[in-house]
């Protein structure tokens, strides 16, 4: 069975290829997921406009039987540098001070510790950057628009036209390059298990008999003991 979170009415209902699938709408951070209900939880890059990741990752977790899977991407700290670049430059040199135009984004080194705080094991974390092209900085800024990535942070400051056609220049003088304008995005891919009997566990700090920095050693020994090999005549 699937279960398909989502803040707008469009996933179909009943069964599909074979599996049976229905839609929860959701409101605020409260998922209700019950507990051990499910074997697999995929979230794709939506967990950046939860204000309380820890708790929602938390009630995925809870949700998952035991050696469940959880599958997640998410925009990294490293996202849109360009653009809240030119942000700062411009409302420092027009405006005196800075607001905030982007929402908090996770840092990689946070992302493990988020992973394992809210219960999951055998956590693993990867990292992706992708890079988009624009004609000119304005187009870059009305993509995000049409993304639906534009700033929903409560106590944002509107900025004055004056102050976002500078930072259009200022972005466009230091980051053009002979494709264009970037915009960049940073895409944390993040995975864990339920924990479970029979799981895979780490060994104990201290209880390795080889040094890392040994290993180039032990397989000049394993290539000594095999000795090369041989054709058949």
């Amino acid at each position: 069975q699937t279960h398909t979170l989502t803040p707008a009415p469009k996933c179909r209902e009943g069964e599909q290829n074979g599996v049976e699938a229905s839609t929860h709408l959701f409101e605020g951070e409260n998922l209700e997921l019950g507990e051990a209900n499910y074997d697999l939880a995929v979230c794709n890059l939506w967990l950046h406009w939860i204000n309380d990741v820890p708790s929602v990752m938390y009630q995925i977790r809870k949700a998952l039987r035991p050696d469940g899977l959880f599958l997640g991407s998410i925009f990294g700290g490293d996202s849109l540098f360009e653009l809240r670049q030119a942000f700062i430059l411009a409302e420092l040199e027009r405006e005196g001070g800075v607001g905030p135009h982007v929402s908090p984004l996770v840092q990689v080194s946070d992302a493990g510790s988020l992973l394992g705080r809210t219960g999951f094991n055998l956590t693993a974390v990867d990292v992706d950057t992708v890079k988009i092209y624009y004609p000119s900085a304005m187009h870059a800024m009305h993509a995000l628009q049409a993304m639906g990535e534009g700033n929903a942070i409560i106590h944002r400051r509107f900025m004055k036209k004056e102050t976002m056609l500078a930072a259009a220049a200022v972005y466009e003088a230091l980051h053009r390059d002979e494709n264009g304008v970037p915009l960049t995005f940073q895409i944390l891919y993040l995975s864990g298990w339920a924990p479970a009997e029979g799981q895979q566990k780490p060994k104990e700090r201290g209880s390795a008999q080889v040094s890392l920095k040994d290993l180039g050693q032990v397989s000049d020994l394993e290539q000594e003991d095999v000795g090369p090999a041989k054709r058949d005549s």
